[in-house]
Protein backbone atom coordinates (compact mmCIF):
# COMPACT_ATOMS: atom_id res chain seq x y z
CA UNK A 1 0.00 0.00 0.00
CA UNK A 2 1.06 3.42 -0.62
CA UNK A 3 2.34 5.49 1.95
CA UNK A 4 -0.02 8.29 0.77
CA UNK A 5 -3.14 5.86 1.08
CA UNK A 6 -1.92 5.29 4.67
CA UNK A 7 -1.91 8.63 5.51
CA UNK A 8 -5.68 9.17 4.16
CA UNK A 9 -6.38 5.25 5.86
CA UNK A 10 -5.12 7.08 9.11
CA UNK A 11 -6.50 10.19 8.55
CA UNK A 12 -9.98 8.18 8.38
CA UNK A 13 -9.36 6.07 11.25
CA UNK A 14 -8.08 9.07 13.95
CA UNK A 15 -11.21 10.63 12.86
CA UNK A 16 -13.20 7.80 13.45
CA UNK A 17 -11.69 7.26 16.62
CA UNK A 18 -12.06 11.21 17.56
CA UNK A 19 -14.62 13.14 19.09
CA UNK A 20 -15.26 14.94 15.18
CA UNK A 21 -18.84 14.05 14.43
CA UNK A 22 -19.18 11.68 11.50
CA UNK A 23 -21.37 12.27 8.57
CA UNK A 24 -22.07 10.04 5.65
CA UNK A 25 -21.34 12.80 2.83
CA UNK A 26 -19.29 12.78 -1.14
CA UNK A 27 -16.68 13.72 0.71
CA UNK A 28 -15.43 10.16 1.42
CA UNK A 29 -13.28 10.16 -1.68
CA UNK A 30 -11.22 12.60 0.54
CA UNK A 31 -10.04 9.36 2.51
CA UNK A 32 -8.93 8.07 -0.74
CA UNK A 33 -6.80 10.31 -3.01
CA UNK A 34 -3.51 11.21 -1.19
CA UNK A 35 -3.18 14.03 0.57
CA UNK A 36 -0.46 16.66 -0.50
CA UNK A 37 2.53 17.53 2.45
CA UNK A 38 1.73 20.12 4.35
CA UNK A 39 -2.49 20.20 3.74
CA UNK A 40 -5.22 20.08 5.51
CA UNK A 41 -6.76 16.71 6.09
CA UNK A 42 -10.97 17.07 5.88
CA UNK A 43 -12.88 14.83 8.10
CA UNK A 44 -16.02 13.41 6.80
CA UNK A 45 -18.08 16.41 7.38
CA UNK A 46 -15.40 18.80 5.80
CA UNK A 47 -13.92 20.28 8.81
CA UNK A 48 -10.20 21.35 8.20
CA UNK A 49 -9.33 20.33 11.95
CA UNK A 50 -6.02 18.30 10.73
CA UNK A 51 -3.56 19.55 9.60
CA UNK A 52 -1.11 16.31 8.29
CA UNK A 53 2.25 17.09 7.40
CA UNK A 54 4.63 14.06 5.57
CA UNK A 55 8.31 13.92 5.29
CA UNK A 56 10.97 11.11 5.53
CA UNK A 57 13.48 11.08 8.39
CA UNK A 58 17.16 10.13 8.18
CA UNK A 59 16.46 6.80 8.57
CA UNK A 60 14.18 5.86 5.75
CA UNK A 61 10.74 6.01 7.80
CA UNK A 62 8.14 8.18 6.67
CA UNK A 63 7.44 11.01 9.37
CA UNK A 64 3.95 11.74 9.91
CA UNK A 65 3.05 14.78 11.93
CA UNK A 66 -0.55 15.74 13.00
CA UNK A 67 -1.77 18.84 14.38
CA UNK A 68 -5.22 18.92 15.81
CA UNK A 69 -6.52 22.62 16.33
CA UNK A 70 -9.60 21.68 17.84
CA UNK A 71 -8.11 19.59 20.70
CA UNK A 72 -4.39 21.70 20.22
CA UNK A 73 -2.70 17.90 20.30
CA UNK A 74 0.26 17.59 17.90
CA UNK A 75 0.87 13.45 17.47
CA UNK A 76 3.81 12.14 15.11
CA UNK A 77 4.33 8.72 13.29
CA UNK A 78 6.28 7.13 11.75
CA UNK A 79 6.17 4.20 8.85
CA UNK A 80 8.79 1.62 8.11
CA UNK A 81 8.57 1.66 4.08
CA UNK A 82 9.76 -1.94 4.44
CA UNK A 83 7.00 -3.21 6.47
CA UNK A 84 4.69 -0.52 6.87
CA UNK A 85 4.63 -0.74 10.55
CA UNK A 86 3.01 2.35 12.23
CA UNK A 87 4.59 3.48 15.27
CA UNK A 88 3.34 6.37 17.58
CA UNK A 89 6.66 8.16 18.60
CA UNK A 90 5.35 11.08 20.52
CA UNK A 91 2.10 12.67 20.98
CA UNK A 92 0.87 15.39 23.69
CA UNK A 93 -1.77 18.13 24.42
CA UNK A 94 -0.23 21.62 23.34
CA UNK A 95 -2.52 24.37 25.48
CA UNK A 96 0.82 24.73 28.31
CA UNK A 97 3.21 25.30 25.47
CA UNK A 98 1.31 27.67 24.04
CA UNK A 99 1.04 29.58 27.17
CA UNK A 100 4.83 30.38 28.23
CA UNK A 101 5.96 33.42 27.36
CA UNK A 102 8.93 31.93 26.11
CA UNK A 103 11.38 28.74 26.54
CA UNK A 104 14.91 28.04 25.40
CA UNK A 105 14.48 31.67 24.14
CA UNK A 106 17.33 34.18 23.26
CA UNK A 107 18.10 37.92 24.92
CA UNK A 108 16.34 39.96 24.41
CA UNK A 109 13.25 38.00 26.10
CA UNK A 110 9.83 39.54 26.01
CA UNK A 111 10.29 40.08 29.53
CA UNK A 112 13.24 42.56 28.92
CA UNK A 113 11.30 44.05 25.74
CA UNK A 114 9.04 44.70 28.42
CA UNK A 115 11.27 46.91 30.71
CA UNK A 116 12.54 48.68 28.20
CA UNK A 117 11.43 52.30 28.39
CA UNK A 118 11.16 54.16 24.99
Amino acid sequence: MSSWKLIALFTLLLGITSSISWTPAPALSHASQPLPVNQAAPDLAGNQALQVVSSTNSSGNQQIVIVDSEQRAIAVYHIDPRHGRLTLKSSRQIDWDLQMEHFNGESPLPSELRNLKP
